[in-house]
């Protein structure tokens, strides 16, 4: 079996910034595969699993989710630099064109996969990678709704795809056990 070459032939600088793969999401509706790469500025690579080859790339906007950065002129140290990776991916298990992704500066942003904008983007508010991100599953309205749940070691937060405004919250003890093992979060009263 031939190996995959992710991030090749993109014809800029950035593919020699990408140190490997974070994560891998194949989408239950269409089968496409989704590779969130571990530097590059922020790049979600795309493959049709029938053809072996790239299709397209999703680039995020990284200037916007990563923090200015300041330079002291006195200082003989240059600042820390920060890269952009993806940490977490997750299509919609129905409508197959959502994908949520969950990014090392704290934000998750979801994607229609026709568009190259984010239609919405959270940020978890700690600067700490999104360990796990879903769409939230039960049925009935709350899946039809589109309601997303994101973890980082500090919290987890539950929202509305088309309103990003939190609803519940839980406690790092709890956002941690989610991350490592999928515990369900019960729906919110």
């Amino acid at each position: 079996m031939t190996p995959l070459e992710i991030a090749k032939g993109w014809g800029d600088d950035r593919e020699s910034e990408v140190e490997g793969v974070n994560v891998v999401d194949v989408n239950s509706r269409h089968g496409l595969w989704s590779f969130g790469l571990d530097g590059g500025g922020g790049v979600v690579e795309f493959w049709d699993p029938r053809s072996r080859s790239a299709l397209t790339r999703l680039c995020l906007p990284s200037d916007a989710l990563l923090p200015a950065t300041t330079i002291d002129p006195d200082s003989m140290l240059a600042p820390p630099l920060r890269k952009l990776s993806i940490t977490s991916l997750a299509s919609h298990p129905t409508d197959g064109l959502s994908l949520a992704v969950g990014t090392s500066s704290g934000h998750t942003l979801l994607y229609d996969l026709r568009s190259p904008s984010p239609f919405a983007v959270k940020d978890q508010g700690y600067g700490e990678p999104v360990k796990r991100v879903d769409w939230l599953r039960g049925g009935g309205a709350q899946e039809d709704t589109g309601r997303v749940i994101s973890a980082d070691s500090k919290v987890i937060k539950v929202w509305g795809k088309q309103d990003v405004r939190r609803l519940p919250s839980f406690p790092e003890s709890t956002a941690d056990s989610v991350a490592k093992h999928k515990l369900p979060i019960p729906p919110p009263t």
